[in-house]
């Protein structure tokens, strides 16, 4: 035999050709033109001009011609759709069509031919062997193929009978020479054309099957296994009615996943992420959604009959994810808040999602496992643009104001010093707290700008009590990682505290420990510079899981705050144990200890049994206003350390 033998496998049943175009085109005839547009009712395909005998350009008719045009035709005559290829000529211009959405359909090509990111759709449809080398061949529809469109030919395809597949084929393969070229022989198995009449019937249904499979790995998150955005907006729409939208709630799950990613490793952060889907997937019942919307968030549609039990469910759910640590012996604790939202008459899924993480992101600030979201957090959510064009007038118009926390010796109870922290006073809302402004104000790139405000009001606020004779008490001031990690930093700092006199130990910055695992050369050499100077150096949450301990021995601290999700603990014996452990480790490293978010009588004598330095929190005062934390400081220091009145926020 020549070399150019082609043996066609049909195996592969031609049926699938057939599901696959009807899918796309559909005509009264099947036609060829040059151009690359033509008629706006019409099903256009980018055809292979050279894949003899599956697909091939006829430069003596002008026409592609081949087993698929052939099958389009018969398809065409059923559905009563015309089918177009376009760009006819030798030249290639698959890529070219896809790229630029010029076609509906991709016909013959092999794999890898056609970028990916270009087809919508892509299936395997023929084997052929030829000169001793298998090709596969596929054909694809790109994005503008509609669902409607692909779903109408399919259907008229399934009435195509298995003798018209059988005639298509063994035409082409009786044909012994391709127009314009040398003979080329094809050589067919003995008992292909039975074997062909025998399982065409079964292909279209292998084919429907394998689109369906595409279309459900399409909305499979690969990580994990579960339903991905698409699959959560499709079933959205299939379970939720009108009659039953008002039983649904919508759970947005959140880890912390970055903190696990960088103390943990990679291979931690998906097992523990594919642990979270099996327990959602799991937990979820009939007509109920489980899926993984992104890096650590969890989306679960349930049904409940009122808030309360949405909020049992979502205990439960919380309760079964936070064994993971016990059941497989893991040395941390995965940080999990969970926002809620119950759908309402109008909710579509992307708004509910949105709502849903209004309630996480409330839960995370104000460290709640879980929260519900209400009106007026979708109110606050929606007010956001408005807030970001206020916000940049109102750092022109210096409405922003200092507040103080003040922070009390542990072993005398005394007043030592203050964080100074920011409000707003907005004209049309009033007083706002910083969690309504501070992340519009990052995310505008004006943080740094109320950074520095406050650190000049809080040297102002150190030469005033110098002069009161109350030159022994600090105020802390925040830094955030825009300001800190500027290149202007210490320039800015230095203009502003070298205009004040006050003792500068009394000046301490407060960086939290998340920055340190960022940018950490800059804020090093930043914050040996402020060492310099005088100024304190105090590292905020300690214990939310972001820093290592090499970082106390690399960067300039001179105490350590502990964050109050580690306080919560000290009810547990293995909390106080962590506590007593932090304390010991700390002052080992001639590190002092504050203790802040101390806000009950029971957390009070918890912290007793602790040798720490400082307290600060709740239960010895609140944030209060620059005029009122001196009266309040006066009345405290007058009645005594056993007495300290609780002033309002």
């Amino acid at each position: 035999m020549c070399k150019c033998v082609c043996r066609i496998i049909l195996f592969l049943n031609l049926s699938a050709l057939f599901f696959i175009f009807c899918d796309v085109c559909a005509s009264a005839q099947v036609t060829t033109t040059e151009e690359s547009t033509g008629p706006a009712n019409c099903v256009y395909v980018a055809g292979n001009p050279d894949m003899y005998p599956v697909e091939f350009y006829n430069k003596k008719t002008g026409d592609y011609e081949g087993i698929i045009p052939e099958i389009l035709e018969k398809v065409s005559e059923k559905t009563g759709k015309d089918f177009i290829y376009v760009s006819g000529g030798r030249r290639n211009r698959q890529s070219r069509l896809a790229k630029n959405c010029q076609a509906e359909m991709i016909s013959a090509h092999e794999a890898g031919k056609i970028n990916p990111e270009n087809i919508y759709l892509e299936m395997l449809v023929l084997t052929i062997e030829r000169e001793g080398k298998t090709m596969e061949v596929y054909v694809g529809f790109t994005k503008i193929a509609s669902q409607e469109l692909i779903d109408q030919i399919s259907s008229a395809m399934e009435q195509v009978c298995n003798e018209e597949l059988t005639g298509i084929t063994l035409s082409y393969m009786a044909k012994s020479e391709r127009p314009g070229v040398p003979a080329i022989y094809l050589v067919i198995a003995f008992g292909v054309p039975f074997l062909l009449s025998v399982s065409l019937s079964g292909y279209v249904f292998h084919l429907r099957r394998q689109r369906k499979t595409q279309k459900e790995n399409a909305m499979k998150d690969p990580l994990t296994g579960i339903g991905n955005a698409d699959y959560l907006e499709y079933y959205f729409e299939q379970v939720v009615s009108p009659q039953t939208i008002g039983l649904y709630y919508l759970a947005y799950v959140g880890l912390d996943i970055e903190q696990v990613r960088q103390y943990q490793g990679e291979t931690e952060a998906e097992e523990l992420q594919r642990y979270c889907a099996s327990l959602l997937s799991q937990y979820a019942g009939d007509e109920e959604v489980a899926a993984r919307l992104d890096e650590g968030v969890f989306i679960l549609l349930f049904q409940s009959g009122n808030d309360e039990n949405a909020e049992d469910r979502i205990e439960q759910l919380l309760l079964m994810l936070r064994t993971y640590s016990n059941k497989f012996s893991k040395e941390y604790e995965p940080v999990i808040h969970v926002g809620g939202y119950h759908l309402e008459p109008d909710s579509r899924c992307d708004m509910a999602v949105f709502s849903a993480r209004q309630g996480y992101l409330y839960a995370v600030k104000n460290y709640k496992d879980y929260t519900l979201t209400n009106r007026k957090l979708l109110d606050d959510a929606k007010n956001a643009p408005l807030l970001h064009l206020e916000i940049q007038e109102a750092v022109k118009k210096q409405q922003f104001q200092m507040y103080l926390q003040f922070v009390v010796d542990k072993n005398t109870k005394e007043i030592c010093g203050a964080e100074a922290l920011s409000r707003w006073e907005n004209p049309r809302e009033g007083l706002l707290n910083p969690g309504k402004y501070l992340e519009i104000m990052h995310d505008a790139g004006i943080i740094a700008q109320l950074d520095f405000y406050i650190l000049e009001e809080a040297c102002k606020q150190l030469v005033e009590w110098r002069q009161q004779g109350l030159g022994h008490l600090h105020i802390a001031c925040n830094f955030t990682r825009t300001s800190i990690c500027g290149e202007d930093f210490l320039p800015q700092f230095k203009e502003i505290v070298e205009k004040y006199e006050f003792n500068r130990k009394k000046l301490w910055l407060e960086v939290t420990e998340e920055f340190l695992a960022d940018n950490a050369a800059a804020i090093l050499q930043n914050l040996l510079e402020c060492k310099k100077m005088g100024c304190y150096i105090l590292l905020d949450d300690f214990g939310s899981g972001y820093s290592s301990l090499r970082d106390l021995c690399d960067f300039p601290i001179d105490c350590i705050k502990i964050d109050r999700a580690v306080l919560r603990k000290v009810i547990q014996p293995k909390g106080m144990a962590l506590l007593r452990a932090i304390n010991t480790m700390a002052h080992e490293m001639d590190m002092e200890v504050l203790c802040e978010g101390v806000e009950t009588e029971e957390e009070n004598r918890k912290i007793e049994k602790i040798p720490c330095e400082y307290i600060q929190g709740f239960y010895y005062s609140r944030v209060l206003p620059k005029e009122y934390a001196m009266e309040y400081y006066r009345k405290y220091s007058e009645e005594g350390t056993g007495n300290h009145p609780l002033s309002p926020c």
